[in-house]
């Protein structure tokens, strides 16, 4: 007769391999489950950062909405503005250059053209660059439009920026002993006196176009938009009341 030792001993010896499969057979699911676990874990870890940059975005967007919140309420700002991108315009396509667009009805109104085909920056784009940021200034002054503040407001103060970078690099290129930070004396000279030369030179040139300037704000005010062709119809109108006079 066998004891209880060893009967307990045979159902066991029986029996392991059982608990073996058993086992592995219950490892196996866990291991499926972690891993499914796991991977729907980064799922929507991802999904939890496509949302937050969603969100950015989002958030991104309403922060340019505000850029101009008053466009289409008031009337003054809109004419601004309008004076703003008219005076870049008129100031491209006086210095013959191309493929203008305009718009005003957007979330941040701006002038597009294509200055120069070429990669390289000559001394020439650049004083081209230079006069069309001044022109919006000019444009603004000349028509009793400035904005508030000594530069006016932040597309003025972009204008500016912009406007000093590329004086900037035309005395580097003029002139390679000049510092890079361009805060030595010098080059605070040099730069002051080519701002004043291109300044005045913008001017000269607005309001020889003031008229063109003029018709080309009313256009945007009504229209939102121009391109080149808006613009040229503008010229060639002054210019046939010039001959008929």
């Amino acid at each position: 007769m066998k004891t209880y030792i060893e009967l307990l001993f045979e159902c066991l010896h029986e029996s392991f391999p059982k608990v073996i499969a058993n086992t592995f057979f219950i490892n196996l699911v866990i291991c499926k489950f972690l891993y499914v676990f796991v991977v729907l874990m980064n799922a929507d870890g991802s999904k939890s950062s496509d949302s937050s940059q969603s969100l950015q975005k989002d958030s991104e967007l309403e922060t340019a909405k505000q850029y101009h919140p008053e466009i289409e309420t008031n009337p003054d700002m809109r004419e601004r503005i309008c004076i703003h991108e008219a005076g870049h315009a008129i100031m491209f396509y006086v210095l013959g250059i191309n493929k203008i667009h305009v718009l005003i009805d957007v979330t941040q109104p701006h002038t597009t053209a294509s200055i120069s085909d070429s990669p390289v920056m000559t001394i020439e784009v650049l004083r081209k660059e230079v006069m069309v940021y001044y022109a919006s200034i000019i444009a603004q002054r000349l028509l009793d439009k400035e904005s508030s503040g000594f530069y006016g407001d932040n597309n003025s103060g972009a204008d500016m920026k912009g406007a000093n970078s590329c004086l900037h690099n035309i005395l580097l290129i003029d002139n390679h002993e000049l510092s890079l930070t361009g805060e030595d004396n010098q080059t605070k000279h040099e730069m002051n006196r080519l701002s004043k030369e291109l300044y005045e030179q913008t001017e000269e040139i607005l309001k020889e176009h003031i008229e063109e300037l003029k018709e080309l704000s009313r256009f945007l005010m009504k229209k939102g938009y121009a391109n080149e062709h808006d613009i040229r119809k503008i010229f060639d109108a002054k210019q046939k009341r010039g001959n008929v006079l």
